[in-house]
């Protein structure tokens, strides 16, 4: 009776062994695996910064940044008189939104603003394309093929926000300063254009 239970505490302790050993070699492939990605991102990383192509496929991420400024202004006079301008810029990337700011104070200003696509992206999509194949060459003549597979990987990524980003890549802002009639008074503009952007390249 000893003996059969003296049996059964061994193959209890060997079961627990072998979960042991089985959950350790786990552990030690899913963090070659973790160390073989890490590795992989960072050849890539420098076979992208040899070739100038620092941003990740994902973009900086958005941010509000300063995109054009107007300066308008209507002299007083007898009879009414305006003044309009337009600036108009266009982004590194995607512009979700856009805002107007008085950088002080104005009179009888009116604007307006939009954000369009300028059709000027494709030049840019080819540009990080060339930059990424370049990269990917480097790569594959140093026998990384990790990074190659990964920054192929990052360049159908890349290019499809491009893509997306060619929908609204364009910002305009237009102001007008009136002056009124029969020396009432003139008319002044002075506005940003914010846009908040994420830059792709």
């Amino acid at each position: 009776m000893i003996l059969l239970i003296d049996i059964i505490r061994e193959i209890k302790n060997m079961h627990l062994l072998t979960l042991s050993i089985g959950a350790l070699i786990i552990l030690i492939w899913t963090n070659q695996g973790q160390a073989a990605n890490d590795t992989a991102a960072a050849q890539a990383q420098q076979f992208l910064a040899q070739v100038n192509l620092t941003i990740p496929p994902s973009g900086t991420g958005y941010q509000w940044i300063s995109l054009c400024q107007i300066k308008t202004e209507a002299i007083n006079a007898i009879g009414e008189n305006h003044d309009t301008k337009s600036c108009t810029y266009t982004a590194h990337g995607d512009i979700k939104q856009t805002r107007v700011k008085e950088n002080g104070p104005i009179s009888r200003c009116s604007y307006s603003n939009e954000f369009y696509a300028s059709g000027t992206m494709l030049t840019y999509e080819n540009t990080i394309s060339n930059q990424y194949d370049a990269a990917i060459k480097l790569a594959g003549e140093a026998k990384y093929t990790a990074a190659v597979d990964l920054m192929q990987s990052m360049k159908a990524e890349h290019v499809q926000n491009l893509r997306v980003a060619a929908n609204k890549d364009s910002a305009k802002l237009t102001a007008t300063a009136n002056s009124a009639s029969w020396f009432g008074g003139g008319g002044n503009c002075d506005l940003s254009l914010e846009g908040l952007v994420n830059e792709l390249f």
